[in-house]
């Protein structure tokens, strides 16, 4: 067999599969064609929601789509808030446009969790023409599309004020303890805490101030209060979900994984409380 047949042959598999190895899709027209206004401090000011990102499942090479923590940005002069309404403002960021790029020039973490991995240095990513576009309804930066958005402008002052919005709280919580692994054979999988936790939380306007101070979640643990980061907190009309993490007083353990014994569980120390409607 010819020798450059052969490695045609031998690459073609792998070539297949680097089509579907990309980290994100988007959906564009031909990109060349828009028409772009000047980026300015005037065409940038307003909210704007990120727009999801798609993305391949190498597993079954089909299109899936990602919902990010951070869905809207506000931009108020030559500040950027991001947050995800109607929960939790994260960050605020000043910037200033220099040679037609925005540029950070500092940020402010609002919350008491880890700052996030940071992202892609701002600029053209060839996925979206950088910039506003000519109708302002459009924006690209830091690698993102954002679309245009009109939301309740008191729920963004008081995540502005108060970092989080109580009212996403409030309500009745269920201790996670299990969940179904899928399609790796283990069936329903339980969840070890590490401590006793109190299996449901009836959170209403009056006693949220017990759990929420100083933007952190508290819990009793071993009858003493403790106090928690909120990793997540997502509230919708189809599920909604408060995942918890120890706030500067447990280590996790080192322990060695023994792949020799059965599975037993998940052991973990961020909670999970997914929210219920009341029956009566």
């Amino acid at each position: 067999m010819n020798i450059h047949i052969l490695i045609l042959l031998l690459t073609l598999p792998f070539y297949s599969f680097s089509q579907h190895s990309e980290d994100d899709f988007f959906e564009r027209n031909d990109t060349n064609e828009v028409k772009m206004a000047k980026l300015n401090l005037s065409n940038l000011q307003g909210i704007w929601k990120k727009q999801d990102r798609r993305r391949y499942d190498l597993a079954s090479d089909e299109l899936y789509v990602t919902v990010r923590n951070y869905n809207h940005i506000l931009i108020e002069g030559d500040k950027i808030w991001e947050f995800e309404y109607p929960c939790r403002m994260f960050s605020v960021k000043t910037f200033v446009i220099e040679d037609s790029v925005i540029k950070i020039t500092s940020t402010k973490y609002l919350l008491n969790a880890e700052p996030p991995v940071p992202q892609i240095k701002l600029g053209s990513s060839g996925k979206c023409n950088y910039g506003v576009t000519a109708d302002k309804n459009k924006l690209c930066f830091n690698d993102d599309n954002y679309e245009k958005d009109s939301l309740n402008i008191s729920i963004i002052n008081k995540l502005q004020r108060n970092y989080i919005n109580e009212n996403c709280v409030t309500g009745n919580w269920v201790l996670k303890t299990s969940y179904d692994s899928g399609y790796d054979g283990l069936g329903q999988v339980e969840i070890l805490y590490p401590w006793q936790l109190p299996k449901t939380l009836s959170i209403s306007n009056k006693n949220v101030n017990s759990y929420l101070a100083n933007n952190l979640f508290y819990l009793k643990i071993n009858g003493i209060k403790k106090p928690f980061t909120i990793d997540e907190i997502h509230v919708n009309e189809w599920h909604s979900k408060l995942i918890l993490i120890p706030y500067k007083w447990y280590k996790e353990p080192d322990e060695d994984e023994n792949y020799d014994t059965p599975f037993e569980g998940v052991r973990t120390s961020t909670i999970v409380y997914e929210f219920y409607e009341n029956e009566d």
